[in-house]
């Protein structure tokens, strides 16, 4: 019987649900809380990152990286659409809402799935960046080009990669990867922040960033 890789897709859409439940209860508690942000590298978080955007503040400037994600987010910015804080914060709850529902929907449909059906099952058992996970992923190529072109939440949707991002496009890359490495037994989502930002190019502090998300709210233990 042919592998139906609809199955997985689904299993994957649920459990990034579930990383942005915590995530967006997370923000939430700390919006409605008034909660204070320890803007030091060593504490920041995504999250902090989206509070600062919806208290109306400006991101520190640890790095061009992080200056480009607060050009990209103006949407946020209190003054720009909205009249308060509160506002905004419902407006952001409900994107990620809907980032959460529409997550990978493509991977469902033509042009995609026939490839997935191949392919899935394939990568799940190679080791990220191995060199069959790299063969796998090249067979994979003819889906995968459609499949950035539609989600936002991966690199390669950007000319310009994760500068091209917003805030909440990183939000769901996180999402995405915790889900991803949760497939796989031997899964680190620490080895895969680390290794892909070799791969893609983003700095030491937003590596940082990404791994006191995973560790504060996502309890990834390291």
């Amino acid at each position: 019987m042919a592998y139906d890789s609809s199955m997985d897709t689904l299993k994957h859409i649920e459990r990034v649900g579930y990383y942005e439940k915590i995530y967006k209860d997370a923000l939430n508690n700390k919006i409605i809380t008034d909660e204070d942000i320890n803007c030091n590298i060593d504490d920041m978080t995504l999250i902090d990152i989206l509070a600062l955007l919806i208290q109306g503040e400006d991101i520190p400037p640890y790095c061009n990286l992080f200056t480009d994600i607060n050009k990209n987010s103006k949407i946020y910015k209190l003054g720009t659409y909205h009249k308060d804080k509160l506002e905004l914060l419902k407006f952001i709850l409900e994107e990620l809402d809907e980032r959460a529902i529409q997550h990978d929907r493509s991977k469902l449909e033509d042009p995609e799935k026939p490839y997935f059906d191949i392919w899935t099952p394939r990568i799940q058992e190679a080791g990220l960046g191995s060199d069959l996970y790299k063969y796998f992923l090249e067979q994979l190529k003819p889906a995968l080009i459609h499949h950035y072109r539609v989600n936002r939440h991966h690199f390669q949707h950007f000319g310009n990669g994760i500068n091209g991002m917003t805030i909440t496009d990183l939000s769901e890359v996180l999402w995405d990867w915790n889900a991803t490495c949760d497939r796989h037994e031997d899964g680190n989502i620490y080895y895969s922040i680390d290794y892909l930002s070799k791969e893609h190019g983003y700095s030491k502090e937003m590596v940082k960033v990404l791994s006191n998300t995973c560790e504060k709210y996502f309890n990834k233990s390291k």
